[in-house]
């Protein structure tokens, strides 16, 4: 038998590889694309996409129904706590958190507002029929989760009822005083992926809503914003980070981000437990102790 001949290794794979065995060169390369990003984050053109999946952060979802709902003191003889969605899309996220609050704390009521720019994923959530390409992730759906989440329809699945009867969607902007202005305070503020998407300017005060209608004793999801904004922010507002499963979620977020970073303003840059921000830079939920 011909002993196959050996690969060549690339360029790219000998130079980190060499990397790996200076540790000061490792850090200066961190240092440089940390530099590139700093400098995409104030230059780029912002645009919002249309781009959404069930479960994008499995370890997320599962830290909101077990920790978050046990810092917020609820059970099942209270009132139903009231979840506040911006960003919503096709409704996967908003539908992905009832589904596991459901399945975890099945005696739990809640309601939850769902809110877009977008009319055209509004009807789309709100008919809550959904393809198979819209279930594509990466990881799959597990079968638990298809089989607690939907029922099968012509074509695809539509989401329970039991799921969907708690979820209420509606067209509105987060930058929208008035709005803001409406809403009663919920006990989970979530707008995650698409903060990012707006200026720097408009991000900060989006912020400043969101914080507004956290409860004294809330929570507040948000990933998908610039690291350095969310860190100032949620420091300034007197959010404590929550670090439960702080670096599985963050590699969870860079599933689909991390392969852009630093050059596009949406990356996400590698987890760095060495930073002395690192559990606020990294936290994707942040809760309210006023």
């Amino acid at each position: 038998m011909t002993t196959p001949p050996a690969r060549r290794p690339s360029i790219r794979s000998v130079v980190r590889d060499a990397l790996r065995e200076v540790p000061g060169a490792i850090r200066a390369v961190r240092a440089v694309r940390g530099v590139e990003h700093w400098i995409t984050l104030r230059v780029a053109h912002r645009r919002n996409y249309l781009f959404t999946k069930f479960c994008r952060l499995p370890t997320q979802l599962d830290v909101v129904a077990t920790d978050v709902i046990d810092f917020l003191g609820v059970d099942e003889s209270r009132s139903e706590i009231r979840i506040i969605v911006f960003g919503c899309s096709i409704g996967a996220e908003p539908y992905s958190i009832a589904s596991v609050l459901r399945s975890r704390r099945p005696g739990l009521p809640f309601q939850m507002e769902c809110f877009d720019i977008e009319p055209s994923v509004i009807a789309r959530a709100r008919a809550a029929v959904y393809t198979t390409a819209d279930l594509a992730t990466r990881p799959p759906l597990t079968p638990a989760f298809m089989a607690s989440t939907f029922d099968q329809a012509d074509g695809g699945v539509v989401v329970k009822r039991s799921i969907s009867g708690s979820v209420r969607f509606d067209q509105g902007n987060v930058l929208d005083s008035s709005l803001i202005e409406r809403l009663a305070p919920a006990d989970i503020v979530v707008a995650q992926n698409f903060l990012y998407h707006l200026t720097r300017r408009d991000a900060e005060r989006a912020f400043e809503h969101l914080f507004s209608l956290v409860k004294p004793r809330g929570a507040l999801l948000v990933d998908g914003a610039d690291l350095d904004m969310r860190s100032r922010l949620t420091k300034a507002a007197g959010l404590r980070p929550c670090t439960t499963a702080l670096e599985r979620i963050h590699d969870e977020s860079r599933v689909e981000r991390g392969y852009a970073w630093p050059r596009v303003y949406w990356g996400l840059e590698p987890f760095n437990p060495r930073r002395s921000d690192a559990p606020r830079r990294f936290a994707t939920i942040f809760l309210s102790e006023r």
